[in-house]
């Protein structure tokens, strides 16, 4: 476990700007902002999620517009780690799907990259729970 009280003001400064990062992610995905949402991510980044690699953002555009829940989609607050330039990320979350009257939950796994003073995110790794408590690993 990190000692919190030993990190540096930038440290602090860059945990704060990937919790806004996760936030936005979400909110962007719930209000339709598909624009917007794909700023979130790198050029070069890859999205695992039900056993396919989306690449690049034309690939996770593909995905979001095949897949974007309409609804609600929360993000617990995630556990995260800054090795300077890169940062990685573990998320719980729990979607209420309006259009399809079912809920999902489960937790991403993130590679961060800061370019340009600006956190993005690199890749994302979705698993999901299955109703039995069963787990649906990205692959």
């Amino acid at each position: 476990m990190e000692d919190f009280h030993d990190l540096e003001a930038h440290e602090v400064a860059d945990m704060v700007e990937i919790q806004d990062l996760l936030a936005r992610y979400t909110r962007l995905v719930d209000i339709g902002d598909t624009a917007g949402w794909l700023e979130l991510f790198t050029d070069d980044c890859s999205y695992v999620v039900h056993g396919r690699t989306y690449e690049g953002k034309a690939g996770v555009k593909e995905m979001i517009t095949l897949a974007a829940p309409n609804g609600v989609h929360l993000g617990a607050s995630p556990v995260i780690r800054v090795h300077g330039a890169s940062a990685t990320a573990s998320q719980s979350f729990f979607a209420i799907l309006a259009d399809r009257k079912t809920m999902r939950i489960g937790w991403y796994e993130d590679d961060l990259s800061k370019k340009d003073g600006r956190w993005r995110i690199a890749s994302r790794r979705v698993t999901f729970v299955r109703s039995d408590g069963s787990l649906r690993p990205p692959i």
